[in-house]
């Protein structure tokens, strides 16, 4: 019978080494009597957050922590007298903790946070803790997005404004009043500055030995 029960040990601890190959980032958990109905809960909402909880005894999760490669990961196993909670996170590990962080709130005299291992990294309680603070994946997406659409936002603001103000600039000239009908162009041209105008023909000169009106008048005096 002991052969027995070693096999079977034996077999979680390499079942739940799998898992941790398949979910490499995961929180530690110490639990010390929680009861049945709150273990439910627990998993119903790390379920949501497409993770699992998973509670073993204290040896045996000391075992699977101490074949991982990460220096100090034993050490998350929690003290004698208390069962080794393992939550798997999926994807989104940032809502694995906020769903566990946020249940040991309401259950702090039965649970308590360990650690926890991300991307290879060991985290203490506290880094836990504040990475169940930080917002969501949504959230933060929707910050990304917005700080990527406000400079666009201002220039497509800039370039209405614009095209008002052109538009403001024919309207009014449209008003202007236009130069009457009878004036010729070429007052129209000396209206624009920096046009040189034609000289206006002078009365051509009397020629020599033509004799005015007024010097025949003269003479016969």
């Amino acid at each position: 019978m002991p052969g027995i029960g070693r096999m079977v040990k034996e077999s979680m601890v390499q079942e739940i080494s799998a898992q941790l190959g398949e979910r490499p980032n995961f929180f530690v958990a110490s639990s010390r009597g929680l009861a049945v109905a709150d273990e439910d809960q627990l998993r119903r909402k790390l379920h949501g957050a497409k993770a699992s909880f998973k509670l073993v005894k204290r040896r045996l999760g000391r075992r699977v922590l101490e074949q991982l490669a990460v220096p100090g990961a034993a050490d998350l196993a929690p003290e004698r007298d208390a069962a080794l909670g393992l939550i798997l996170a999926g994807e989104d590990s940032l809502l694995a903790a906020k769903e566990l962080v946020e249940f040991i709130k309401e259950h702090e005299d039965r649970i308590g946070v360990r650690g926890g291992v991300v991307d290879g990294r060991l985290l203490t309680p506290a880094e836990v803790n504040q990475l169940a603070a930080l917002p969501s994946r949504d959230v933060l997406l929707a910050q990304v997005v917005g700080t990527i659409e406000a400079p666009i936002s201002d220039l497509v603001f800039t370039i209405e404004r614009l095209i008002q103000d052109v538009l403001w600039v024919v309207q009014e000239a449209g008003k202007q009043p236009r130069p009457a009908g009878g004036r010729d162009e070429g007052a129209q041209a000396a209206a624009k500055p920096g046009v040189e105008q034609p000289t206006s023909p002078q009365a051509p000169q009397a020629q020599a030995g033509e004799t005015s009106e007024g010097e025949k008048e003269d003479r016969k005096e």
